[in-house]
């Protein structure tokens, strides 16, 4: 399993049914490297302790990380103020246009 944050590129995480690397910014975590199967818990960073498994696993997410597509505009401020106005504009346009519009009718 694999994960990324996209308006982080620094905060990432790879985990196997064995092991778990990751970078987060949770306090006294940064990057850390667990064993899942002894301790599922995640409570002994080994962190460079098993190096090749370290480099296993991010061999694992380069490979993944590789193939997707960075979504630049979602998590941008100013592409999330630009959608905003624009559904403020389009919803003041649809009380104007509602109250000219006279109810329907069944006949």
């Amino acid at each position: 399993m694999f994960w990324r944050l996209e308006e982080a590129d620094n905060l990432w995480a790879v985990r196997t049914p064995d092991a778990k690397y990751l970078r987060q910014t949770l306090p006294e975590t940064g990057c850390a490297f667990y064993d899942m199967k002894r301790d599922s818990q995640e409570r002994h960073n080994l962190l460079g302790h098993r190096r090749q498994d370290q480099a296993r696993l991010a061999q694992f997410w380069n490979a993944w990380n590789a193939k997707n597509v960075s979504n630049i505009l979602q998590q941008s401020p100013d592409y999330a103020a630009t959608v905003k106005q624009f559904y403020d504009d389009l919803y003041l346009r649809r009380v104007q246009q509602a109250k000219y519009r006279k109810p329907y009718q069944v006949k």
